[in-house]
């Protein structure tokens, strides 16, 4: 009977003929010794337990991501700003213009009219929250988007301590709603511009991490692989993904293409640039493994390693397979930690 030595790839490309294994009608095949001791020059390696791991690597972007303009409805000298890379957080002003400051708290709804007494929806909502959060509307009121008297007097008890016009009424001069936690200044007219509607060039306030990909990489990304980013200092960081979008073109095999993105995990001082983005996929642990090339494909279909005996002796064990990664492969069968088998050079 026959056998074909197998590649790493697990593809049989070489026959050897002759060896000694027998077959019962199942087709299985029972271990079988050679009584010749092992020729010295065959190269061997030991049975050995390890995590098995499929590492692929990308090309990334470092960025703080699109850059945009912030809305506003005021016009005037501008008279106070932030710096460019600071990170403005709800509650935090964000210009001034004439003397007077805009602030900016987070909601979805944007500030498009001027609410006062007898407003209602879920603007007010949002600014009720807001007047909340400041403690100038008490923790007990209820926030129900009605715009009555307990609303007017906490905005109005607000607008006294930012030093503007009491008047229980409010709009985009002087509060903005955004749907942000947090953003970050991109970039900043001069004090002594004229402002007219929106004054800042904002970006998200987070680093994060994109990567480009056809439609044959995107399993890769997909279950939950570990994830580590190296930027261009050499630092390394875990990263998580967000999102995996599907992009407005194809691949060069006419597939979809895709973008990843990913959220670092821990913080960086890096600058926005390329990064390097490795994706690891543990695909067994603690697994009883050979080399991949150590596969003996046997005729009958299964496949065998050659074992070597203390004395020297070679026998042929067959074994179940598994996963292969990095040119070794998880076995299952009689066989053991610490055994020797024969790796064809």
């Amino acid at each position: 009977m026959s056998l074909m030595r197998v590649t790493t790839t697990g593809f049989a490309v070489v026959a050897v003929a002759g060896a000694a294994l027998w077959f019962t009608s199942t087709g299985s095949a029972p271990a079988t010794t050679t009584t010749e001791p092992i020729a010295a020059e065959r190269v061997t390696d030991t049975v050995s337990r390890r995590t098995l791991e499929h590492r692929e690597e990308f090309t990334g972007s470092l960025s703080y991501g699109d850059q945009f303009a912030l809305p506003g409805q005021t016009s005037g000298t501008l008279t106070a700003l932030p710096e460019e890379g600071d990170v403005l957080r709800p509650g935090n002003m964000l210009y001034s213009v004439d003397e007077r400051p805009t602030y900016w708290t987070t909601g979805e709804v944007p500030m498009y009219r001027s609410l006062g007494s007898g407003s209602d929806g879920a603007d007010v909502e949002q600014l009720q929250h807001y007047l909340q959060s400041t403690g100038h509307l008490s923790a007990d009121a209820t926030i129900d988007g009605e715009f009555g008297s307990g609303t007017r007097a906490a905005l109005k008890a607000w607008q006294k301590d930012k030093g503007l016009k009491e008047t229980g009424r409010i709009d985009a001069a002087q509060l903005l709603f955004l749907p942000y936690e947090a953003t970050r200044v991109a970039a900043v007219p001069r004090v002594g511009d004229f402002a007219n509607g929106g004054v800042l060039e904002v970006t998200e306030s987070e680093l994060f991490v994109t990567v480009d990909i056809g439609a044959r990489k995107k399993g890769v990304f997909e279950g939950r692989p570990t994830i580590e980013v190296e930027t261009a200092d050499g630092s390394r960081h875990d990263a998580a993904i967000e999102s995996i979008t599907a992009q407005q073109s194809q691949d060069d095999f006419g597939g979809q293409r895709y973008r990843v993105r990913l959220r670092l995990l821990t913080t960086t001082a890096q600058e926005p640039g390329e990064a390097k983005v490795e994706v690891i996929d543990v695909l067994a642990t603690d697994a009883l493994a050979v080399p991949a090339r150590a596969l003996v494909a046997l005729v009958e279909g299964g496949y065998a390693v050659e074992t070597v005996g203390p004395d020297g002796t070679t026998s042929y064990v067959t074994v179940e397979i598994g996963e292969f990664a990095d040119g070794w492969v998880e076995i299952e069968g009689d066989i053991s930690e610490g055994d020797a088998v024969v790796v064809p050079e």
